[in-house]
């Protein structure tokens, strides 16, 4: 259960009686209503004057709202008494209510209803001047808050603590919501909303009622929809069947409500915490099995698989033999200088952290040709081109594939061929990297990366991937609004290599358990 639905649920148990237990010593709700329709007898006696709530008679709801018998000129009573010895339940009862309890319409113990001012507010005024939006979650939120000073508006719309706002026009989610209004400050109301006054009622008693999915539902039965709004004029809004316990008791539910809202606020922010965790959840398990892959704890090593450093050792034999044939070619003294690339790999003093005993540290430009990228010119129409926004952030998944007459970009571009892996070196915690599963083109900002027969290029994507990589990168990038890998930045750094046969085994795992990890996410995600 959501800390939302716990608040409704509480707020259920509130209006159905079934929150506090009953006291008789505490009357009953039918004496309250009586008490309720005396006041309001004595108080506006037929032709006599109107109630302050009433005033402005030009933009009040219907005739009888303010009148001395409630609503349309009934007594206000709907179906049995709670005292008449039945569950209080009534033909037209909307659920069962305690034997103390009475159902009533809400015009009935209400002191009238007032529509809010018509006039255009400012930014800038003497008093506040509350609109829908101001209203949240039966409270009143003083921010982002409109002016007005008319004296006139101000003395014919001041609100008191203990108003209630009815919001009668909005969306058709939260048309009907309602607040009420405990602040000493001198402020008004505008035209959406409807300031109404229960009497002899604990007005916080009549906001826990009319927050309830009760009255929810309520609004939704009754409202009128337009194009983009709905609609509840206030005369529907009278005629809402009100369950009223006795005065005593509408306390004591308030005082249990605003003993539990603490504990649920608390549940709610744990609830947070949990769904973040959950939404985290997923990223982190794909950040360590990355890492893991990187540092040989996910598959077994094999003696006869060879070693890292073996497989690095063919390497530079292979360049030494073609660079050595180079020079055997090239007379000139410059020629010569160039084949003083060292004929076995570095070690490494230092390494950024431990690696089984059979791979080996190498750096990147030494692996694959980092940084020597081919030019392209002349790209055929129906050629792919691949630009950084056709790949999604952090999953390195191709989104879409776009082709240059689709693309018609003039920007320079690089040619790569398929297998290749494709580095974006711009803003690299995006961790854009993906395998070509064809030849084509791509932006200048993505570079295209062989690593020929020394590394898998699935490896070596989930190398480029990892957490490891992604910290280098954000250590050494130059540029504060775009930062990027600097050429002789991703030739230096330094990358783990198991023997070639174990990396196709971590690349056959790695996709396993991030299968698994998509599909966790999924569910997740309902």
């Amino acid at each position: 259960m959501t800390a939302a639905q716990l608040k409704a649920s509480i707020l259920q148990l509130a209006v159905t009686g079934k929150l506090v237990p009953q006291d008789p010593a505490e009357g009953t709700g039918t004496e309250l209503l009586e008490q309720i329709v005396r006041a309001k007898s004595a108080k506006i006696p037929k032709g006599g004057p109107r109630s302050r709530a009433a005033k402005p008679a030009a933009r009040s709801g219907a005739s009888g709202l303010s009148g001395l018998s409630g609503i349309s000129g009934d007594s206000g009573f709907s179906g049995t008494s709670g005292t008449s010895g039945t569950s209080g339940l009534s033909t037209d009862a909307p659920f069962e209510i305690p034997a103390s309890w009475v159902w009533c319409k809400l015009g009935t113990i209400c002191d009238g209803f007032q529509y809010g001012t018509a006039s255009k507010s400012s930014k800038e005024g003497a008093v506040p001047v509350l609109r829908m939006g101001n209203l949240q979650n039966g409270e009143i939120d003083f921010s982002n808050l409109a002016y007005t000073s008319n004296e006139e508006e101000i003395q014919q719309y001041s609100l008191s603590p203990g108003d209630l706002l009815f919001n009668r026009t909005n969306s058709s989610d939260k048309v009907g919501k309602v607040s009420i209004f405990r602040s000493s400050r001198q402020c008004i109301f505008a035209g959406y909303l409807v300031r109404f006054r229960p009497l002899f009622c604990d007005s916080d008693y009549v906001n826990f009622v009319m927050n309830s999915e009760y009255q929810k539902e309520f609004c939704q039965s009754v409202k009128c929809d337009a194009i983009g709004q709905s609609n509840i004029s206030a005369s529907k809004f009278a005629q809402f069947l009100f369950p009223l316990p006795p005065l005593a008791e509408q306390k004591r539910i308030v005082a249990r409500i605003e003993e539990l809202m603490p504990l649920v606020e608390e549940y709610g922010k744990l609830e947070e915490k949990r769904l973040q965790l959950d939404a985290d959840l997923p990223g982190a398990l794909e950040k360590a099995i990355l890492q893991d892959a990187i540092q040989g704890k996910l598959v077994p090593q094999d003696p006869a698989e060879g070693t890292g450093e073996e497989l690095l050792r063919e390497l530079f034999a292979a360049k030494n033999a073609k660079g050595a044939k180079k020079e055997s070619r090239a007379k000139s003294a410059k020629a010569a200088r160039s084949s003083t690339a060292p004929s076995v790999p570095c070690p490494v003093s230092d390494p950024p952290f431990e690696i089984p005993a059979s791979w080996a540290w190498c750096k990147l430009g030494d692996v694959c040709d980092y940084g020597k990228c081919q030019s392209a010119t002349n790209i055929p129409e129906s050629a792919w081109v691949l630009d950084l926004e056709d790949i999604e952030k952090d999953s390195g998944r191709l989104l879409r594939r776009v082709c240059a007459k689709e693309r018609n970009s003039k920007s320079g571009k690089h040619a790569f061929r398929k297998g290749m892996v494709l580095y974006s070196k711009l803003r690299t915690y995006l961790n854009k990297v993906l395998v070509a599963d064809e030849d084509g083109f791509c932006t200048s900002e993505i570079i295209p990366l062989d690593f020929g027969e020394v590394a898998d290029s699935q490896y070596a994507r989930f190398v480029l991937m990892s957490p490891y990589f992604l910290e280098y990168t954000a250590q050494c990038g130059y540029g504060v609004k775009m930062p990027r890998l600097g050429t002789e930045d991703g030739r230096k750094a330094l990358i783990p290599l198991p023997p070639l046969a174990e990396q196709k085994r971590i690349v056959a795992k790695v996709e396993q358990l991030l299968a698994a990890v998509r599909k966790l996410k999924t569910e997740a995600a309902g």
